[in-house]
């Protein structure tokens, strides 16, 4: 009688662990953001709406948040082929990893100095004053984190779903 009962445990431990449910934590793009630093190279599960697809590609979609001041990148990865561009304007549910690329000091130093060097000629101005000020968020990312590289994060996808 005691191993009947053993092997029911047994057998119901195994099902109920097979149902592929999942306890994970569904971020929305600004709690996501809250700890993303702490996130690099983990699966992370995030929700927003989808304001971009890459026209070129489809293999790059930008979700942001419920205020529209932010997005996050997913790249087409895991079972993602490409992004149907008719989910642009739907709330997507999005798993990946996250990932970080570091725009080093050095690097942003030379984009000053090339926007500068630029400004004199009347086609490249508005870009310029572009970049300048793109160049200023980054270093003030940078002081307000103690940091000598700027972080640009994002998500490479495994699968999605439209919710």
């Amino acid at each position: 009688m005691i191993k009947q009962l053993f092997f029911l445990f047994v057998v119901i431990a195994t099902l109920t662990s097979c149902t592929g449910s999942s306890s994970k934590k569904a971020y929305s793009v600004d709690e996501l953001m809250d700890t993303i630093g702490t996130q690099i190279d983990k699966e992370v599960t995030v929700y927003g709406m989808v304001t971009h697809v890459c026209v070129h590609t489809a293999k790059k979609c930008f979700i942001e948040n419920d205020n529209k001041d932010f997005s996050i990148r997913i790249n087409a990865g895991g079972i993602i082929d490409t992004f149907d561009r008719e989910i642009i304007g739907s709330k997507i549910e999005a798993v990946g990893v996250v990932k970080e690329q570091r725009i080093e000091k050095e690097q942003i130093d030379e984009t000053e100095k090339t926007a500068h060097e630029n400004m004199e000629n009347e086609e490249a101005h508005e870009q310029c004053q572009a970049m300048l000020k793109n160049v200023a968020q980054m270093r003030t990312w940078m002081e307000k984190n103690n940091k000598d590289y700027y972080a640009v994060y994002y998500i490479d996808g495994i699968r999605y779903k439209v919710l």
